[in-house]
């Protein structure tokens, strides 16, 4: 999987509270794997901020709707863009330079079985 896929786009009937949803507006996947032998998945999920608690929420509302026995979820914080015209963190200053996080363990999922 090589490209961004919105997350509500492949998983948009996930039973998940408001809060959380509100939560993954703007999320995507960049790279997932499922082992049908062991029922299992695998994602890299990037988000606009931690997720905490939620992701094992999220974990199990997959496991559960897929009937898989365990899914999980590698979490990317990708900072917002600033809004065209400027205006926003980065401009005239430095702002947030530290870039997305976690991003290793998204790229060696990257290239395997998609869903």
């Amino acid at each position: 999987m090589s490209q961004k896929i919105p997350f509500f786009e492949l998983f948009s009937t996930l039973p998940l509270d408001r809060e959380t949803r509100v939560a993954l507006d703007g999320a995507y996947l960049t790279a997932a794997e499922v082992d049908r032998g062991r029922r299992t998945m695998h994602i890299a999920l990037t988000v606009r901020a931690d997720m905490g608690e939620r992701m094992s929420q999220l974990s199990a509302a997959v496991t559960q709707a897929y009937g898989l026995e365990d899914v999980s979820i590698i979490q990317t914080v990708s900072a917002p863009q600033a809004p065209a015209g400027g205006k926003g963190p980065s401009a005239g200053g430095r702002g947030n330079t530290s870039g997305p996080s976690n991003t290793a363990p998204a790229r060696a999922l990257a290239g395997r079985s998609s869903l």
